[in-house]
């Protein structure tokens, strides 16, 4: 069967990342430190650098990254069974993503799992990225500064900290992916259908694609901040104004946004065609 639906596991993937930087940022920043020389950092066209992410030498260290590409094409693989109801889900999910990544299973917060992923998947729609009900849960370093405390400026050692959930994310396996979801969709639209929002999850999926696609990787190199209380804010309205998943994704630098939208714009096709 066509995998006409491997990205949504994908996509959710990314969305937990960016809920989990969303949070890691409410925790009051240290001062900025003083001015370092910054490497330049252009994002280079998607066509040419789609050839590149899908293959980068971080991604070659994952297990699940060897494991899935040597499924053979079009044999159909073993399954965790989807759970009949969806109060009772949690387990059958940790099994079915240690299945799809043996890296991304250590991230998962204990309850209501596909409940928040639904959550998430719609809250990314509207551009929002949700504090609470995370169905990830990563440490990384506070948010760093550079420049000086009058004009501070976002430091670019920020952009590692995302890199080990962009790695899982380019690693999954579309063929994989694609059988659980067509497995347990009935209980992604369940739970979406809990949220009392109109039409299908699908849809909601599919507007949060173009969120994430619509954003325009920052070339820049001195993004000036601006500290008018506890937390940073960009120093530029116009950025300041802009959604959550703009803002988040700007955040994680302009390769890592490029190689979350180089594999999306391969996804999208897949998933609106018959």
């Amino acid at each position: 069967m066509k995998p006409v639906v491997f990205g949504i596991f994908m996509t959710l993937l990314v969305g937990a990342g960016l809920a989990w930087l969303w949070h890691s940022e409410q925790t009051p920043p240290p001062p900025p430190a003083p001015v370092a020389d910054q490497e330049t950092s252009q994002p280079p066209a998607a066509k040419e650098v789609h050839p590149v992410i899908r293959d980068l030498p971080s991604t070659s260290a994952l297990p699940d990254a060897e494991s899935a590409a040597a499924q053979p094409a079009g044999n159909i693989p073993t399954l965790v069974e989807a759970p009949a109801e969806l109060d009772q889900s949690d387990q059958q999910v940790l099994a079915a993503v240690k299945d799809l990544s043996t890296l991304a299973v250590q991230w998962l917060t204990p309850k209501e799992q596909l409940r928040k992923w639904v959550l998430l998947v719609d809250n990314m729609a509207m551009g929002k990225v949700p504090v609470k009900n995370r169905p990830l849960s990563v440490a990384i370093a506070p948010f760093a500064v550079t420049g000086s405390e009058a004009e501070p400026v976002l430091a670019q050692s920020n952009y590692a900290r995302t890199e080990p959930l962009v790695d899982a994310f380019v690693a999954l396996d579309p063929e994989l992916v694609a059988h659980y979801y067509r497995a347990w969709s009935p209980l992604l639209e369940e739970a979406y259908k809990e949220l009392g929002q109109p039409g299908a999850f699908h849809d909601r999926m599919l507007a949060a694609i173009d969120r994430v696609l619509s954003v325009r990787p920052l070339a820049t190199e001195t993004i000036k901040l601006k500290q008018p209380a506890v937390y940073y804010r960009y120093a530029d309205p116009e950025k300041e104004a802009a959604t959550d998943v703009e803002k988040l994704l700007w955040r994680m630098g302009p390769r890592n946004t490029v190689r979350i939208q180089s594999q999306l714009r391969e996804i999208k096709p897949a998933l609106t065609t018959p």
